[in-house]
């Protein structure tokens, strides 16, 4: 991954400004740069870490991440079960002929993945920029950091999740601060070469979710599950 210093780098004005470095933001990238259209993602971490979490993607979102390129991730998955008490019920989700499956992936092999074919494209990122304000103008808008950097653009996207700083500065009347809506979760990763399907276990004290995920990084010579 590219980390630049605004002196070494010649910003287009008709650039795209991407807000948010996540899955999100590094999808738009490359398809914007697909398509030849100049874009630059501005990050506020220097560096990525943290706990992952299970997804389920479906046979349709799993053919836009092979249009980007990304392929091999995860676990497929062609049934879900759930059980209800005793009661057991299975769904078999169908898919067409000579197209993948839906998957079910931890959100970091995503990321890790979106990032090998950022730096394959030679996508630029600038990370330690914290958004401070957006000043918006005739022909664009510019980024200014809280330390003082400028970037200008055509547009500005927000693509920084939850509590989005882009979405309080465009529009300070959205309340987009996080608040907690009042549950928990709780994530288990283990090594197994175990194939499980999703598998959703319902009661009343709460619900149970476990399938197999695949590898986690691309390095990983074993599979996982997740609980």
């Amino acid at each position: 991954m590219i980390s630049m210093n605004t002196k070494d780098y010649k910003y287009p004005k008709e650039q795209i400004i991407i807000v948010g470095a996540g899955i999100a933001g590094l999808s738009l990238a490359i398809q914007l740069t697909e398509n030849n259209i100049p874009c630059l993602v501005l990050e506020a971490r220097d560096h990525f870490s943290g706990a992952t979490s299970g997804v389920r993607i479906s046979a349709n979102g799993v053919k836009v991440l092979e249009k980007m390129g990304i392929h091999h991730i995860g676990e497929p998955t062609e049934k879900l079960i759930m059980y209800f008490g005793n009661n057991k019920i299975s769904f078999n989700v169908n898919k067409k002929p000579n197209e993948s499956a839906a998957i079910i992936v931890t959100r970091l092999a995503i990321f890790e993945k979106l990032r090998q074919r950022v730096e394959e494209m030679d996508i630029q990122i600038l990370y330690d920029f914290t958004l401070d304000h957006v000043i918006e103008h005739e022909t664009g808008v510019i980024a200014i950091s809280s330390n003082g950097k400028h970037i200008e653009g055509k547009y500005l996207v927000g693509a920084d999740g939850v509590g989005s700083k882009v979405r309080s500065l465009l529009n300070p009347d959205s309340k987009s601060n996080k608040r907690y809506a009042g549950y928990l979760g709780i994530g288990l990763i283990y090594p197994s070469d175990q194939k499980i399907e999703m598998s959703l276990f319902n009661n009343v004290n709460g619900n149970i979710g476990l399938g197999s995920i695949g590898r986690i990084h691309p390095n990983d010579n074993y599979t996982n599950n997740f609980l």
